[in-house]
């Protein structure tokens, strides 16, 4: 079997400047994905089963459901996509067809057991990924409900088992160390710390999806430092009735100076976290300011340690907290740093993004512009935020299974 792209062809008097089209291993055209390859590449778009209700007009209190056909948009990208996957379902069919079936050329008569076969036990087995699976599957139920459409075959059910995504997203794990460190641990690493500067470090990554060297930017003293969002936790804490309502999440800008790629961006911190910040400002670093013989920093986060006592902290000391909170939390594996936390926030980001009803690109956005990603010319997150979608599968599972 093989899949041959053909540049400027003219069938029946249309011309397509690109066309994929499948043979099989006597050079043999297989016309059902040929025609599926055309129409994909006519149109743009694919089919998908909708269920729809309606009153029934004489039974106005009773609604009837019915399941329609219709066709969904889909990029160039996953037009190539789904006939690189349809190559692969057609390899398999070609290698397991009996003398007489030749079931590439009659993939019509595949049922929903022989097409489960594929997806859930042979296919599996080749990939590390659970993505190229899903992918897979979307490719395959595209195929087959342009089928339906022809009124070559009926509607398919196409499902990947749960145990089989488990196994697959566990491998996944695995084999690319995702860095999605589990609540349970995180609640370890908040209580670990004996300092509350520590305590904040670990907030830094889980809270506000800070990279180490971020952890530096946070001002205090001066324009739009942190010192006026405490100020106004402290009214609204202090007076109920000027304030009678709290505000959830405080807005500060982190400046480019201490960003990657020189690109500042607006954090969101928690009310719980102020009230934090606050009680460090008025005791570990009210302490320290006394106490260092330095000039007092404009950052929030000041050094402890001996040789370095009351300046500011350095763009490496958010990593080497980390580093030895792992060693009192033993549960954490040997590749988790603290950007894992910058991950952890992320994951959990798209997560609620999703459950508020946002699309899965919109979702991908606003994790981009939280964690200072780009975004391509088209305003879509580029493979530095797609990963989350894959992240939020895994956090899935492991939360679940705790």
């Amino acid at each position: 079997m093989k899949k041959v792209k053909y540049k400027n062809i003219t069938i029946e008097g249309e011309h397509f400047e690109e066309l994929h089209v499948f043979y099989d291993n006597e050079g043999n055209l297989v016309v059902l994905p040929l025609l599926f390859s055309i129409d994909l590449t006519r149109t743009g778009s694919v089919y998908s089963f909708k269920k729809i209700s309606s009153k029934d007009r004489f039974k106005t209190s009773e609604f009837e459901e019915k399941t329609v056909l219709i066709r969904s948009d889909i990029s160039r990208n996953t037009e190539t996509t789904y006939l690189g996957h349809l190559l692969k379902y057609l390899e398999y069919c070609e290698s397991n067809s009996l003398p007489d079936d030749d079931l590439e050329h009659c993939t019509e008569i595949a049922d929903n057991e022989d097409i489960s076969l594929f997806l859930n036990h042979e296919y599996p087995n080749q990939i590390e990924k659970y993505t190229t699976l899903k992918g897979m599957k979307a490719a395959i139920a595209a195929y087959y409900n342009f089928l339906t459409h022809l009124g070559i075959t009926n509607q398919r059910s196409i499902r990947i088992k749960k145990e089989v995504r488990k196994k697959l997203l566990e491998k996944e794990a695995y084999n690319f160390q995702i860095k999605y460190i589990h609540s349970n641990l995180i609640n370890e690493l908040l209580l670990a710390p004996k300092t509350k500067a520590d305590n904040l470090i670990i907030q830094c990554g889980y809270r506000l999806g800070l990279r180490a060297k971020e952890c530096a930017g946070l001002v205090l003293h001066g324009k739009d430092g942190l010192n006026e969002i405490v100020e106004r936790y402290k009214k609204e804490e202090n007076d109920t009735s000027l304030y009678p309502i709290k505000t959830e999440y405080f807005e500060y800008q982190l400046k480019s100076k201490y960003t990657k790629g020189g690109k500042s961006r607006f954090l969101y911190i928690p009310r719980n976290m102020i009230r934090d910040i606050e009680a460090y400002i008025e005791t570990e670093r009210a302490d320290i300011v006394a106490l260092s013989k330095y000039p007092e920093p404009d950052g929030l986060l000041l050094n402890a340690s001996n040789s370095h006592f009351g300046k500011a902290i350095s763009t490496k000391h958010a990593s080497t907290v980390f580093r030895h909170l792992k060693s009192i939390v033993s549960s954490l594996n040997e590749y988790h740093s603290f950007h894992c936390l910058r991950h952890t926030f992320a994951t959990l980001l798209y997560d609620k993004k999703i459950k508020e009803g946002n699309g899965k690109n919109d979702a991908l956005r606003e994790v981009a512009n939280a964690l200072g990603h780009s975004l391509d010319r088209n305003g879509d997150a580029y493979k530095t935020t797609t990963r989350y979608v894959v992240m939020r599968d895994y956090m899935n599972i492991v939360e679940k299974a705790a």
